[in-house]
């Protein structure tokens, strides 16, 4: 099997968490999860470990960005981000489930008990839930840069503001230039 990533026949069975086969290349670092090995073990395994926190991982992830073909079934992969505090995103095939890892995506899932998550990972739901948080994390960003040191205390001031009963005469007499008009 040739890798996904470096394109080189240095693959070799490595045998990862919980007793699970993987083709890992020994240029790149990247690992191919076909999905019998990964069913097999989440039977074995049984119910899902709870998420760890967000946390600094250790493991450093380069996520190659290029397309990759499935070595199982010659299907394009598609990505997912995997969220949750996570950096990158895994490559999934749609067709036979298979799944690339790039080098350490593995261990990261593993250290946040993430890795008995992959079948959520790849719906829609989780998805979701991380294209909301990307937008929160983003408009964070802007309003931070925008607003500067006061941006904490304008947020504390529009939690107390939504807690008002008043808040529509509230907002009109902030809004207007002179309200003592």
């Amino acid at each position: 099997m040739k890798c996904l990533v470096c394109k080189s026949e240095n693959m070799f069975d490595k045998v990862v968490e919980g007793n699970i086969r993987v083709k890992e290349c020994k240029g790149c670092g990247g690992q191919w999860l076909p999905s019998s090995q990964y069913y097999s073990w989440l039977e074995r395994h049984g119910k899902s470990l709870n998420d760890q926190q967000y946390s600094e991982i250790a493991y450093e992830v380069i996520d190659s960005q290029n397309a990759k073909i499935c070595p199982d079934c010659g299907r394009i992969l598609l990505r997912f981000n995997v969220g949750h505090g996570l950096k990158f995103s895994l490559d999934h095939c749609s067709n036979c489930n298979g799944v690339w890892f790039d080098k350490n995506e593995w261990a990261a899932l593993v250290s946040r008990n993430l890795h008995d998550e992959l079948p959520r990972i790849f719906s829609t739901d989780w998805q979701k839930h991380i294209r909301k948080e990307e937008r929160v994390n983003f408009y964070e960003e802007v309003y931070s840069a925008k607003f500067g040191n006061q941006y904490t205390r304008i947020k504390e001031f529009k939690q107390w503001l939504d807690e008002q009963e008043i808040k529509p005469a509230i907002l009109a007499f902030l809004s207007d230039p002179n309200p003592y008009e």
